[in-house]
């Protein structure tokens, strides 16, 4: 009699739709809890305004203030950081990484390389840096973008493989190493849903609605980099 075969174990593996899905809405969460208190101070006139306010949300402290003048609060949203460059239509270059869509101003890159093997390691380094290569007489510091931008979903025995291409960035001495390429595409501020101040994520501006696409904040990306 022979025994029955022991069913194999199967891996559940994220879907690259779910695990987009998920990285979006934290980055738009982000946003979302960008908001700040603010008081606006309303002169005092007789009680029926009073009772008014305070049907509106007049706190009991700002009651207990002087009654010449009275304290809402509210919440509000912070002010977008519409950076320079956006004010006039921009181009952006879509690319991938991580199975991840992202985006880049155009007038932030210094170049687009091939990502080859000739690239030297450097003892002591963060774990996002591959190492460094040679464009022309310049050594460009290259990043495993997903690494750097995004190490809360990249496992640690992923590998290279994937990376194709280094978007340079800062002067083209650093660059971003990254999937596949994806294209360019012209938008303008209205088509961006900017983020206020820099959070737990300071590499993005903010979120291309209509592609539902991160849209990279070099300078933050600069400031990761060369921390």
């Amino acid at each position: 009699m022979t025994g029955q075969a022991k069913p194999q174990k199967t891996k559940t593996v994220a879907k690259p739709d779910v695990a987009l899905a998920d990285y979006l809405d934290t980055l738009l969460a982000e946003i979302d809890a960008e908001t700040v208190r603010v008081t606006t101070a309303e002169p005092a006139k007789d009680d029926t305004v009073q009772a008014d306010i305070l049907h509106k949300g007049v706190t009991e402290s700002a009651l207990s203030q002087d009654t010449a003048s009275l304290g809402t609060v509210d919440e509000v949203p912070r002010p977008a950081e519409v950076p320079d460059w956006a004010e006039l239509p921009f181009q952006v270059l879509m690319f991938s990484v991580n199975k991840i869509n992202l985006a880049v101003p155009l007038s932030r890159l210094s170049g687009i390389l091939t990502l080859e093997d000739r690239i030297s390691q450097l003892p002591g380094q963060p774990a996002w840096s591959l190492g460094v290569a040679i464009n022309h007489d310049t050594k460009v510091v290259v990043a495993d973008t997903r690494r750097l931008l995004m190490p809360e979903v990249v496992p640690d025995d992923e590998d290279t493989s994937s990376l194709k291409h280094v978007l340079l960035i800062g002067g083209g001495e650093r660059g971003l190493a990254v999937d596949s390429l994806k294209g360019t595409v012209m938008l303008d501020k209205e088509a961006i849903r900017w983020r206020g101040a820099k959070g737990r994520h300071p590499w993005y501006a903010g979120i291309i609605i209509e592609e539902l696409t991160a849209l990279l904040d070099v300078d933050g990306v600069m400031e990761m980099l060369v921390a």
